[in-house]
C-alpha cells in the first residue's frame, strides 16, 4: 500500500498518529479491530501510524479480555499477556477511512469512531504521544522502510 507523507523544510517527513492504550492497539493492528472510539470527530482521512500508550495497566487490559469475551470478537486466548505488548511508541499504520457517530462494527462503543482500513505493523519505534490525533516528525530509517513497502 503506497503510504504518502508530506515533507518539512528539514526534509524530515511529518505523520500523523493516533496514540493507543494497550491492548486495544495491539487489537487494531493485529486482530481486526477496524475502529477506535472517541469522544471528537477528525475530518481527516488518510494514512495514520498507531501508537501504544505509554502507560497501561492491569484494570485496562482485564476490561479489554472482558469486552472481547462478552462480544466474541477474538479468543482471548491470543492476546499477548500484558507484560509483553509494546508501551510508548509506533507499533504499526493504518488508513483513517470515516469518522462517524453511527456503529457499524462490532467494536464500535459510541461516541465517534474513527474507522481504519488495512493495518499493518511495523517494527516498533519508540515515540513520544500526544493527544488526540497529533504529528510527529519521522525517524529516518523509518521513512526508508515506508519508501520500501
Amino acid at each position: 500500500m503506497p503510504f504518502p507523507f508530506k515533507r518539512d523544510a528539514s526534509y524530515a517527513a511529518t505523520i500523523r498518529v493516533l496514540s493507543v492504550k494497550q491492548p486495544w492497539a495491539w487489537a487494531t493492528i493485529h486482530a481486526g479491530r477496524d475502529v477506535d472510539c472517541r469522544r471528537w470527530r477528525t475530518p481527516y482521512r488518510g494514512p495514520v501510524f498507531i501508537h501504544a500508550s505509554a502507560r497501561t495497566s492491569q484494570a485496562d487490559y482485564d476490561a479489554f479480555l472482558a469486552f472481547i469475551s462478552a462480544r466474541k470478537l477474538i479468543d482471548p486466548a491470543i492476546v499477548p499477556a500484558l507484560q509483553d505488548l509494546p508501551l510508548g511508541g509506533l507499533i504499526g499504520r493504518a488508513t483513517l477511512v470515516d469518522c462517524t457517530g453511527r456503529g457499524r462494527s462490532r467494536w464500535f462503543t459510541g461516541y465517534f469512531g474513527l474507522y481504519l482500513a488495512g493495518p499493518e505493523p511495523i517494527p516498533f519505534r519508540r515515540c513520544k504521544g500526544g493527544r488526540s490525533l497529533f504529528t510527529t516528525r519521522i525517524f529516518p530509517d523509518l521513512l526508508v522502510q515506508l519508501i520500501a513497502s
